[in-house]
């Protein structure tokens, strides 16, 4: 059976190939945390501003959504309220709801509504702090910055274990009779049956993606190159940081940082939602 996170990433790879997946998906992250990054894992490390250095955020984006069904083979049959189904087992006629069916093994559904985009608002100030830290012996190339995030204000994820596998929900954030669409599923759902499902997840306000950059590694190489490593000052004061450095951090960011996709992502982390 393909485990639930790698199925969920399956799913999401072609649309989101430069954004990190938060998971668990109840995790909370945001624009200016720090990560760890080192042997095939993620470590939490702080902050941005616990480090000192302090970036301003845009406002959030226009609201979008994400729809993904396996390419049309989680079926999704939807019931306004009113309206008697037989096809549902759990749902009455005075409620909405909507049944899934997977007709192959792994398939996934993903609905996201109210997605909005956050992020740093001045990227070359970033450079040149984590230049200056890096330099002084406060930063190095396992530490990577989240520079933007995608929220949700509501989402459902299911991952069906084989063909046949199925869920009925609940609808309650539907406005009276009018037609439903499939981004209804993530409108105040409920779960009320499930058939060999290997996740479920449905909540409100969450921050799905997140984005990540980190020193590029053949500028590392190329600073190690030029200047040998790095040597402390005298007393508690470390060598100046050469000026050029300070200069391309600001006036050529994408040649001093990277953002890294999600290929680069290392596995599941630990923790899981059901």
């Amino acid at each position: 059976m393909v485990e639930p996170y790698d199925a969920y990433r399956r799913a999401m790879r072609n649309a989101w190939a430069d954004w990190w997946l938060t998971w668990p998906l109840s995790q909370q992250v945001a624009p200016g945390d720090v990560f760890d990054v080192r042997d095939g894992s993620v470590r939490i490390a702080g902050t941005l501003d616990g480090r000192r250095i302090a970036v301003g955020l845009t406002e959030p984006g226009e609201p979008g959504e994400f729809v993904y069904d396996s390419g049309g083979t989680a079926e999704v049959r939807l019931k306004s309220a009113g309206v008697v189904d037989p096809a549902f087992a759990t749902i009455g006629a005075v409620d909405a709801g909507v049944l899934v069916r997977f007709s192959r093994a792994s398939g996934v559904l993903i609905v996201y509504r109210e997605l909005t985009e956050r992020g740093i608002s001045d990227v070359r100030r970033l450079s040149e702090a984590m230049v200056r830290r890096y330099w002084q012996g406060k930063w190095d190339e396992s530490l990577y910055a989240v520079t933007r995030t995608v929220s949700a204000g509501s989402g459902t994820v299911l991952v069906g274990v084989d063909s046949g596998a199925s869920a009925e929900l609940r609808l309650t954030g539907t406005a009276g009779a009018q037609a439903l669409q499939i981004l209804d599923v993530a409108a105040g759902a409920s779960l009320t049956r499930s058939q060999n499902l290997s996740f479920r997840w449905i909540a409100q306000a969450a921050a799905p993606l997140h984005q990540v950059v980190r020193l590029r590694k053949n500028w590392l190489r190329r600073v190690q190159a030029e200047y040998g490593p790095r040597q402390p000052g005298r007393g508690a004061a470390s060598e100046p940081v050469p000026p050029l450095l300070v200069e391309e951090a600001l006036d050529d960011t994408e040649a001093v940082l990277e953002t890294v996709p999600q290929q680069e992502q290392p596995g599941q982390p630990s923790g899981d939602d059901v």
